[in-house]
């Protein structure tokens, strides 16, 4: 198959996230909208990890600034079974290691590799997508509907099976 695995550590950190958390075949669907969602949302919140009102941060729910740092705080399969088929820790298993997945999760971390090597290692952040209303996705969760902060947040779009929030217009850093 000849999987295009990315070098960059940051982009083989967003591929674990991606293939770990997003729909396969199997549930819910395949779905590359729903796979680009979920990198731009945790490269976002890294970007405003560190976004301050005055001396305070009311972003630190969304880690220290780093890419790993948002993928520990928002991904749940983080170190779980998906993420450990295609990770040794933090980095991406070697390539001969991976072509021998199962065909429908060698199907899946294809696609995903697609996602995020299209995304690249210097996005320019924050990032908007045009299939969630040209808003800046920060959070994702699997309810229809409920916001990981009520608050400051409000409901997107919906890719796959996760729902996706950005925040109410100037509520970014408070």
């Amino acid at each position: 198959m000849g999987l295009n695995l990315p070098t960059d550590p940051m982009l083989q950190l967003l591929t674990g996230a991606v293939f770990a958390e997003s729909s396969t075949r199997w549930f819910g669907g395949e779905n590359a909208l729903e796979k680009e969602a979920i990198a731009w949302s945790i490269l976002n919140m890294s970007h405003f990890a560190t976004v301050t009102k005055g001396t305070h941060n009311y972003n630190r729910a969304f880690g220290d600034g780093t890419v790993l740092s948002a993928i520990r705080k928002a991904i749940v399969a983080y170190g779980g079974g998906r993420w450990d088929l295609v990770m040794n820790t933090n980095q991406l298993k070697p390539a001969a290691t991976l072509e021998r997945l199962d065909p429908a999760d060698l199907d899946h971390l294809q696609l995903t590799v697609d996602v995020v090597n299209a995304i690249g290692a210097a996005p320019r952040l924050p990032h908007a997508l045009a299939s969630l209303e040209d808003r800046i996705p920060v959070q994702f969760n699997q309810a229809s509907n409920s916001p990981p902060s009520a608050q400051r947040q409000e409901k997107i779009g919906r890719h796959g099976k996760h729902t996706f929030y950005a925040f109410k217009p100037g509520r970014e850093a408070d």
